[in-house]
């Protein structure tokens, strides 16, 4: 390999394992979202009924904080590096599945509405921050 492609091919695995590492937490979020409390609580071993909602909750925040952390540090690598127009859609098309259905259950309990609906504008928020940079640096 050459030594002027290392870099490049570095940062271009470090991107293609955060892409992954965001459409993997997306997907677990999904599937997470189509579930009820009470099987989310029978599907990770929860016990005592009255932790089932925020045991819930706290699956639902932490898959949300490791999302947005994928997504700050995708968005720096897009500063110097491309991300593919696939990845970009990819990435667009489940965060915004994610946002969907959190908004949804958001409009049915004010509980889930004060806890989810921040972190789910910043996750659009970044999205739509690295779809701009990604535009503009084809441009």
């Amino acid at each position: 390999m050459n030594a002027a492609n290392t870099p490049t091919t570095s940062v271009n695995t470090k991107i293609t394992t955060i892409v992954s590492q965001i459409n993997q937490t997306c997907d677990e979020l999904v599937m997470f979202l189509d579930m009820t409390p009470s099987s989310a609580s029978s599907y990770y071993g929860i016990t005592q009924v009255n932790k089932m909602d925020s045991e819930y909750i706290d699956v639902m925040v932490n898959r949300l904080l490791s999302l947005k952390t994928y997504l700050n540090e995708l968005q720096q690598y897009t500063m110097t590096s491309e991300l593919s127009q696939k990845e970009l859609t990819t990435i667009y098309n489940n965060c915004g599945l994610v946002v969907a259905k959190i908004f949804a259950l958001a409009q049915t309990d004010a509980y889930y509405s004060s806890l989810l609906e921040v972190p789910c504008m910043e996750i659009a928020q970044l999205v739509d921050e690295i779809k701009k940079s990604v535009k503009s640096s084809v441009s």
